[in-house]
């Protein structure tokens, strides 16, 4: 999802080419992740929170933690959600892209 798409740079040009508007934050839990209601949803945030499993605005948290003193592995702790977990078919180059359906016969 993060990924460059065939023909475009990055997820951001694959939107601007398509003539999406850029997205904005809506949602409940918005005030527990320090995110302003309405703003615009950056690549970066896209990356971090679905590529990533990490907090939208990560960077920020881990350059406070460390501006806290704090080590390099407890400013990464600061942005994680949970655990990471790579997955395989969205990082294969011969991947199309979508996780193995739960219907589609193994090979």
């Amino acid at each position: 999802m993060t990924r460059p798409t065939a023909g475009h740079a990055g997820l951001a040009d694959y939107y601007a080419a398509k003539g999406e508007s850029p997205g904005r934050w809506f949602g409940a839990a918005l005030g527990a992740l320090d995110l302003e209601i309405g703003s615009q949803v950056a690549e970066t945030h896209m990356r971090n929170l679905l590529g990533e499993g990490r907090h939208p605005d990560a960077e920020r948290l881990e350059n406070a933690a460390l501006d806290e003193g704090k080590s390099v592995e407890q400013a990464n702790t600061a942005s994680q959600f949970g655990r990471f977990a790579p997955t395989t078919w969205a990082t294969s180059p011969s991947s199309s892209g979508r996780p193995p359906s739960a219907t589609s016969p193994t090979t």
